[in-house]
């Protein structure tokens, strides 16, 4: 990896959302957010085996071997969920946000937008990405629109482009910002967080 492109595991904080990089600490918190919705990582390419706790860890440990770097995302001091920098192409200063996802409760609020936003900007302005680029199943229609709702050029799909464990083969739709796009995304994300119902409100939920 280039010394002047060299993503990582980064803290970030916006208001009472915080990103900080992943570790086997957070694995009881981790498997406690998945359990409010088992199926929250059925059309992952790399999901647990299960949801006992020695597969999140193994779970875990897969996504902070080198090359991954996963982030653990708190709402209000609780942790509400995870995304990774990944797929770090340094030649071409390039990498990709993926493995994210939420507590059931958060989903649709300003949570999605406002972890977006911290993560993009870094990687452009920090990181000095030139591409940040997000994908998902042609299935997942929900992350597809919250992809399209943010303000991602939708760039295709791929037929066939990923085994999924359970031996299917899956289609998958490629998302990107670069960072001519940045300010209109920034824009939408901002606007989202002023007219999406607030993480806040659905906390108590949890």
């Amino acid at each position: 990896m280039s010394s002047d492109f060299a993503p990582h595991a980064v803290s970030l904080k916006r208001g009472e959302v915080e990103i900080v990089p992943l570790t086997l600490e957070h694995a009881d918190e981790y498997r406690a957010a998945l359990l409010t919705d088992p199926q929250t990582m059925h059309l992952f390419t790399e999901a647990p085996r299960s949801l006992d706790i020695q597969d999140i860890r193994n779970y875990i440990t897969l996504r902070t071997q080198p090359g991954f770097f996963a982030q653990a995302i708190y709402a209000g001091g609780v942790f509400v969920g995870s995304s990774t920098y990944f797929d770090v192409r340094a030649e071409h200063r390039a990498l990709e946000i993926g493995f994210t996802w939420y507590t059931k409760a958060l989903r649709g609020t300003t949570l999605n937008p406002i972890v977006k936003l911290m993560m993009i900007d870094h990687a452009l302005h920090e990181f000095g990405a030139m591409r940040v680029q997000l994908k998902t199943s042609n299935k997942n229609e929900q992350s597809q629109r919250a992809m399209t709702n943010i303000g991602l050029t939708r760039e295709g799909t791929l037929r066939n482009h990923l085994k999924l464990p359970n031996g299917t083969w899956r289609d998958t739709v490629f998302f990107s910002c670069i960072p001519e796009d940045w300010p209109n995304v920034k824009a939408t994300l901002e606007g989202l967080i002023l007219t999406r119902p607030r993480w806040e409100d659905r906390l108590p939920d949890l």
